[in-house]
C-alpha cells in the first residue's frame, strides 16, 4: 500500500530527489565525510524491512537533519565550495535540491501522509487481527478527513 502511494507523481518526485541526494552523498568519500561532520556522525540512510520503509525512514531522517544539511552547503568556511564535487552537474543539482523550499515542503507533505499509515501498519505487528487494522484505518480516515 505504501509503495503504491509512493508511485503517485507528487510523492515519486520527492522520493526520487531524496534518493538522488543520498546516493550522491554516499557515493563520494569527501561528501560523506562532510555530511557526517555537520550531522554529528549521524547517517541519513536507515535500513527498513522493505524498500519503501527505507524510503520513508530516509525522508524522516532528512527532515530531522534539514538545518544541518543546509548548513553543510552554506557554511562560512566554504567547505562545499572547496569540494571538487560542487562544480559537477550532480553536485549543482544536489545543492539546488537541498536549498529548495519546495523540496522540503514536499518531504513534509509526504511524511504527513505516511506517518499515520505507518503507525497503523505497525499496530498490525502487535495485534495482527484484520478487524483491528481495518478499525484503525477507519478511525484514521475519520480523523484525517480522507474522503
Amino acid at each position: 500500500m505504501l509503495e503504491s502511494i509512493g508511485k503517485l507523481p507528487k510523492f515519486k518526485k520527492v522520493i526520487d530527489q531524496a534518493k538522488s541526494f543520498t546516493i550522491f552523498i554516499y557515493a563520494h568519500h569527501k561528501t560523506l565525510s562532510l555530511m557526517r561532520s555537520f550531522t554529528k556522525k549521524r547517517d541519513i540512510i536507515r535500513p527498513g524491512i522493505t524498500r519503501f520503509a527505507s524510503n520513508f525512514l530516509t525522508l524522516q531522517s532528512l527532515i530531522e537533519k534539514k538545518s544541518n544539511l543546509r548548513a553543510m552547503f552554506t557554511s562560512d568556511f566554504d567547505l562545499w565550495e572547496n569540494c571538487k564535487w560542487s562544480k559537477a552537474n550532480k553536485g549543482k543539482s544536489v545543492y539546488s535540491t537541498v536549498m529548495s523550499m519546495s523540496f522540503w515542503n514536499d518531504v513534509t507533505l509526504c511524511l504527513k501522509i505516511f506517518v499515520p499509515l505507518v503507525r497503523v501498519l505497525r499496530l498490525g505487528d502487535r495485534k495482527p487481527s484484520m478487524g483491528f487494522i481495518y478499525g484503525s484505518f477507519f478511525r484514521l480516515k475519520k480523523i484525517s478527513k480522507w474522503s
